[in-house]
């Protein structure tokens, strides 16, 4: 079975939050920090704007940053296994060599 919930009271843009969760507090914390220290970054360029947009905009530059990595280990990925099918062919060519 997994991990039993438990409560945890994390803290994002000033305001606290309860959660019902089964991850490790210590890695619910580092969640927590992370997105409060983005909603920080966009409320500081964006003064005025209701909690709700903020939250939006949050939201979105991480989703954007969660694409970037994604796009980027498929990319490296594809290079691997570009590599490896190289590889491959100069293993194929060099043994019917022989």
């Amino acid at each position: 079975m997994g991990n039993p919930k438990r409560t945890i009271v994390i803290n994002i843009g000033g305001r606290e939050y309860i959660l019902a969760s089964s991850v490790d507090e210590d890695y619910a914390f580092d969640v927590a920090r992370y997105v409060d220290a983005k909603f920080r970054e966009v409320s500081a360029q964006n003064t005025g704007s209701p909690p709700a947009k903020l939250a939006i905009l949050t939201a979105l530059n991480i989703a954007d940053e969660l694409f970037r990595e994604r796009k980027k280990s498929e990319l490296a990925s594809f290079e691997d296994a570009e590599k490896l099918k190289k590889l491959y062919q100069k293993l194929s060519q060099a043994l019917t060599e022989e």
